[in-house]
Order: structure tokens, then sequence, then C-alpha cells
């Protein structure tokens, strides 16, 4: 799970730093990165935790057929 929510935090820095630089190049006066596309804090791993009960594991096997 860390793993995923890692990669996905990556991801999304990704597209905003990428989608910061077209907006540059569009505009007379671009905003700052922190205006443009603003961000929780990032390393707040709190609001990502995903908290395995055995109701959810139950039905990731169903969802896969792991017996």
């Amino acid at each position: 799970i860390e793993g995923y929510i890692s990669a996905r935090k990556e991801e999304s820095l990704k597209l905003r730093i990428t989608s910061y630089r077209i907006h540059q190049s569009l505009v007379e006066k671009p905003l700052t990165l922190e205006k443009y596309w603003p961000i929780d804090d990032i390393e707040d791993d709190n609001s990502d935790e995903l908290i395995m009960t055995p109701e959810l594991l139950q039905q990731i096997k169903q969802a896969h057929n792991i017996q």
C-alpha cells in the first residue's frame, strides 16, 4: 500500500510540474507554482492511510479470487 501511495504522489507531482510549465509558456504573467496548483503537505501520510480491517481483507480476497 505504501508503495502505491508513494507512486501516486510522485505521479501527481510530475503532472503538477508539467501543467505548470505549460501554464508559464502560455501567459504573460505566470502565477507562482503554489498559486497555480496549491497542495496540502505532501509529507502528510495520514490523509492516505488505509486501515486494514478483516472485512476489507475479505473484500480484497473475494475481488481477486484468493482463498
